[in-house]
């Protein structure tokens, strides 16, 4: 999955592009399944332990490294045409950064706030690549991705902690940015260094999102001088180590 060079352009001048067809339905189907699994066991175990948090309940979701508990989100984020379009804008050698699912609640899931995807996590370098994925269409009124295009370029920003959310917040401007509503089968591919937000979810179903993030197979936490998060090599040398499994 190669951009185009309209795609490529507006990413660099803009901070993100949309793809028009992402991953097919049956896909993202297997997913939500598993997302669905996935967030019922979360629940099950937090109010075994007491807590009362879910997404009949309360907000937003939030369930990291998904490849390693979804065979179907495993097959996305190794997909030959995602680790082809993670080249194209990071270079030849790419692993595979960070895996969520983002579950916002009927009615009450609530905003996110603006924030750089690299304010969350010190990385050197700071710039990756995420790709937002929705499993059902994603509207301002069920909490679509606001971008602030050409934020990308002011370098990271301070971000920080909501006392009340725990959202670590990276802009408090004036600017409101733009709604980037698409479809299923859709995608926002942005730069981590993009200032972006999402609504809540006023809808009667839940808003559910796959967060897939790639960075240069060499990035490292700048005070540790390890890697972090998901390291699972995607590309070497410009050759898709998926082709060869």
């Amino acid at each position: 999955m190669i951009p185009t060079r309209d795609q490529l352009e507006q990413f660099r001048l803009q901070g993100f592009f949309v793809l028009d067809r992402m991953a097919d339905h049956p896909l993202l189907d297997r997913i939500g399944r598993d997302f669905d699994a996935l967030r019922s066991k979360e629940d099950a175990d937090l109010k075994a332990e007491g807590a009362r948090r879910g997404i009949n309940t309360e907000g937003r979701n939030f369930i990291p490294h998904v490849h390693e508990k979804s065979e179907a989100g495993a097959d996305l984020c190794m997909d030959p045409e995602l680790a082809e379009l993670a080249m194209s804008i990071l270079g030849p050698n790419v692993r595979l950064y960070w895996n969520q699912a983002v579950i916002k609640a009927p009615m009450t899931g609530g905003s996110f706030s603006w924030h750089q995807d690299a304010g969350y996590h010190a990385i050197d370098p700071q710039e990756y690549l995420t790709l937002w994925i929705p499993l059902e269409n994603a509207t301002v009124e069920n909490g679509c991705i606001w971008a602030l295009p050409g934020s990308h370029k002011w370098g990271l920003q301070e971000h920080l902690a909501d006392a009340e959310t725990g959202d670590k917040v990276g802009y408090q401007g004036d600017e409101d940015g733009v709604p980037v509503p698409i479809a299923k089968g859709q995608a926002i591919a942005f730069s981590s260094m993009m200032l972006h937000r999402s609504g809540p979810n006023s809808t009667e179903r839940p808003r559910r999102a796959y967060i897939v993030q790639y960075c240069p197979t060499g990035a490292v936490d700048p005070d540790t001088g390890e890697k972090w998060g998901d390291d699972v090599e995607v590309t070497r040398d410009g050759k898709i180590l998926a082709d060869s499994a």
